[in-house]
């Protein structure tokens, strides 16, 4: 897909992205990331969501986001992108990644040529300060990567 995706088709795509709270099954240990923020923060540094799926329905599966930032062209046949991957029901850690994708087929499908950045995060004793953190240190590294390779 060549357009960013509308938060109105990625509510569609993706329910659980928009979660306002874990499910009922994680124990009271668990700290609940909204996937939402992580987006929002992205967005504030330039970035889009390109692509979105969920496994399995409802507000709290474990879902992927891909970004791009429309100010980064692409490398050849690659594009760099940021990936978000996260659940409200304990099934999977926030992960976020970064990385060289290079386009192999007229739809859309990447697969990754490198990962730069990956940041795996248990939904514990988290605060959305750190997924901040590390969503700002995402955005500033990748065009240093994209400046070396052009």
């Amino acid at each position: 897909m060549n357009t960013p995706i509308s938060f109105d088709n990625l509510k569609s795509v993706c329910p659980a992205v928009f979660a306002t709270k874990p499910s009922d099954k994680v124990s009271d240990k668990y700290s609940f990331v909204p996937t939402v923020e992580v987006i929002e923060n992205f967005q504030k540094e330039g970035w889009d969501v390109f692509s979105a799926q969920q496994r399995g329905h409802g507000s709290y599966g474990r879902h992927m986001v891909r970004l791009r930032n429309g100010d980064m062209p692409q490398v050849g046949d690659s594009l760099i992108e940021a990936i978000i991957t996260n659940s409200h029901d304990g099934s999977a850690k926030l992960n976020i990644s970064s990385g060289l994708f290079r386009l192999v087929c007229s739809n859309g499908l990447v697969v990754p040529q490198g990962v730069f950045e990956s940041i795996q995060v248990l939904h514990k004793n988290i605060e959305f300060q750190d997924v901040k953190v590390i969503t700002e240190q995402i955005s500033e590294t990748l065009p240093l990567i994209q400046g070396s390779m052009s």
